[in-house]
């Protein structure tokens, strides 16, 4: 029987090269693997894999191809955003991880295609950026940014020493957009290059002008907002003299606890707030140009507790281009705070400290590449209870895909032990074919996934009830996670992970 399938397999394989004559010469070397190629090794280029089919299949090829790489880039900003905040510790770590974390969906210009390949009615795109070359433009933007930061604080020290106290005000407030530019392009280039970055005096130049800034700031004002609604009617004047209108498509996320992804019921309310301001404030200066488009802008947030104070950041950017359009901040006593509203998620530390195992233990460098996320992106969103969340996930070779959900109380519930992923469905987005109803336990929770190329064995599970809740949960917890990064190591088995973290909150906290 074996030599009969086998016999049978070579003749098709036969005709069907006799049928497309080359065709298994003509293959790119990044076809092959999945978007890797030693033409564009990863110590030198960042790159991006795409396939589609069907009508337009060309343009959309290249649309995936660039989110890929651009996903590649954010996942490597939001790994380092902790070790940002541990470089300058203290009252500014928030603002560094607020400013970077509007760069975790990153827009590239200047993408490079290698030569699309078409087989069996799919176009395959590699999109590629060098990374010197990239590393070189974000620093030039970012010394640039900072020349319009030492102009604008001497613009604003001007008109303070003139008596002229309303413009030094609006001056000043107005710095915080190149600030916040120059710390992206600082960002990305790190990404990119850390290298290359040189981002010591840079970075403490930015500190410093930060710095300045809330000082002169402070001393105009009477004091901090007295709570989150005048908090957010301040930033969104702020805004809206940067640029950001109600003409535009305005997308604003729930707000982030400070250099963490993670959200709370606060940050959503924070970002409600603020879009309530926005569709107030915005809406009397754009009545004199109600004839002029605007693009799309989307707005981020974080917060973060300063003593008795509640610390406010918001980053707006232009969503095609990437560019950023303005930033502002606030300040609010932590006191203001309803007691409904939640600062932090009740298992924050919990959590904290399980991303850390995940993050410390060793992934074996492999070919293997795969990306998760939900319909609501992959880290600082929030999903309430009844509302269900839908997974998507895309790896450049055939494999075996673990999913495991982690509750709020570092419990790990497997979704999936092995789904999927054959060669037809490479390189492009796949959805989960099943949709997940959000229930207690409420908090930070994570989906952990895990990609292997051959089936892996079978994780051992128990039964349990949480909350009322009856679940069939992995009886090694995240020792499992660890163990088989072990084994994979030992047997030079490639596997790849991907982490993705949500909020979750009871409803009726509104």
């Amino acid at each position: 029987m074996t030599r009969k399938r086998g016999r049978l397999c070579s003749v098709l394989l036969l005709l069907g090269l006799l049928a497309t004559p080359g065709a298994a010469h003509a293959r790119p070397e990044w076809v092959v693997r999945g978007g890797l190629s030693s033409e564009y090794p990863r110590e030198r280029f960042v790159t991006g894999y795409g396939v589609a089919s069907g009508s337009g299949a060309l343009a959309r090829a290249k649309q995936e191809a660039a989110a890929d790489l651009a996903r590649k880039l954010s996942v490597r900003i939001e790994s380092e955003l902790s070790d940002v905040s541990r470089e300058h510790q203290g009252h500014y770590s928030y603002r560094l991880a607020a400013m970077t974390r509007s760069t975790t969906d990153v827009r590239l210009t200047g993408l490079h295609y290698a030569e699309p390949h078409k087989r069996w009615g799919k176009t395959h795109v590699l999109a590629w950026v060098d990374r010197t070359a990239a590393t070189r433009v974000r620093l030039a933007e970012r010394d640039r940014a900072l020349g319009e930061v030492r102009a604008c604080l001497a613009a604003g020290e001007a008109a303070r020493e003139a008596g002229r106290k309303r413009v030094a005000l609006e001056t000043f407030e107005d710095c915080r957009r190149p600030v916040a530019e120059a710390l992206q392009h600082q960002a990305v280039a790190r990404a990119l290059r850390p290298a290359l970055a040189g981002e010591g005096d840079a970075l403490l130049t930015l500190i410093g002008a930060a710095r300045r800034l809330d000082g002169e700031i402070d001393a105009m004002l009477t004091g901090p907002s007295r709570d989150l609604a005048r908090a957010t009617d301040a930033m969104a004047l702020q805004l809206a003299r940067q640029g950001v209108s109600t003409r535009s498509r305005l997308m604003i996320s729930h707000w982030n606890y400070g250099a963490t992804n993670l959200s709370s019921s606060f940050g959503r309310q924070a970002g409600l707030e603020l879009e309530r301001a926005l569709a107030r404030t915005a809406a009397d200066r754009d009545a004199l140009h109600s004839d002029v488009l605007a693009p799309d802008i989307a707005i981020t947030g974080v917060y973060l507790e300063s003593g008795a104070e509640l610390r406010l950041c918001a980053t707006a950017r232009e969503i095609v281009s990437g560019r950023l359009v303005a930033s502002a901040e606030a300040r609010m006593p932590v006191s203001a705070v309803p007691e409904r509203l939640q600062l932090r998620p009740p298992n924050f530390d919990a959590a904290l400290r399980d991303l850390h195992i995940l993050a410390e233990a060793p992934v074996p460098e492999s070919d293997l590449q795969l990306a998760v996320w939900t319909d609501k992106g992959r880290g600082g969103v929030l999903y309430t209870e009844h509302e269900e969340l839908t997974l998507f996930m895309k790896v450049n070779q055939p494999a075996w895909v673990r999913l495991l959900y982690v509750l709020q109380g570092g419990v790990q519930v497997p979704i999936d032990q092995a789904f999927r992923i054959d060669s037809g469905r490479v390189g492009q987005v796949v959805e989960y074919p099943q949709r997940f109803e959000v229930v207690a336990p409420f908090g930070v929770e994570m989906i952990h996934a895990t990609a292997f190329t051959t089936k892996p064995d079978r994780l051992l599970t128990r039964e349990r009830e949480i909350d009322g809740v009856h679940y069939e949960v992995i009886a090694e917890g995240l020792d499992a996670v660890v163990r088989t990064r072990g084994l994979a190591l030992l047997a030079d088995e490639p596997i790849a992970e991907s982490t993705v973290t949500v909020t979750t909150t009871q409803s009726g906290w509104r």
